[in-house]
């Protein structure tokens, strides 16, 4: 398979649809600009990007019109008859089938929130689910499901770890979190 790994900006807000099979797709367009603006060199390509089954659905809560994304995608080709000043002509079109697509945290910071393990609508396949788990602003409200929002006594801690204006964590909410050495 070929694929390709592309970041650009998202032309407008992504629309949720179904095939004709029941398969969840969304329709991207992603702006990638090369060249310099201030030499008066730039330019923008306009890449169609095909979302399916979970991803697609997630796509269309997380991404919106003008977010900055990093997208993994499937070259897909195919041969289309067009008529063309009177003439029928055969095309190539040539798009793009995303394997992963999320925000460019260079420009975004993210939430995440983990969708449950072996759900009967998961397109990926069984290696690749993710665990059940949340993080981000939803752990932070659920404290059964955050180790790092309980005190030292098991109670549950009243607030959320800080952070600053950066969306890092804050020294007090970096001293407070337990390290597993099971993760390193």
């Amino acid at each position: 398979m070929n694929y390709q790994v592309f970041v650009g900006n998202v032309v407008r807000d992504p629309e949720l649809r179904a095939t004709k099979s029941g398969l969840s797709k969304t329709t991207l367009s992603v702006a990638i600009n090369e060249g310099d603006r201030e030499k008066g060199t730039e330019k923008a390509h306009f890449i169609r990007v095909n979302v399916l089954g979970r991803t697609a659905e997630n796509t269309v809560k997380s991404i919106g019109k003008g977010d900055r994304v990093v997208v993994v995608a499937r070259i897909d080709t195919y041969a289309k008859e067009v008529e063309v000043n009177g003439e029928d002509r055969n095309i190539t079109i040539t798009e793009f089938t995303a394997t992963a697509i999320g925000p460019e945290l260079h420009y975004a910071s993210a939430d995440v929130a983990r969708n449950p393990k072996n759900s009967d609508d998961d397109d990926r396949d069984p290696g690749e689910q993710p665990e059940t788990a949340k993080r981000g602003k939803a752990a932070a409200d659920d404290p059964d499901t955050n180790d790092t929002n309980r005190s030292e006594d098991g109670d549950a801690d009243p607030e959320p770890p800080a952070r600053s204006g950066s969306g890092k964590p804050t020294a007090r909410s970096r001293a407070k979190a337990p390290v597993d050495d099971d993760e390193f």
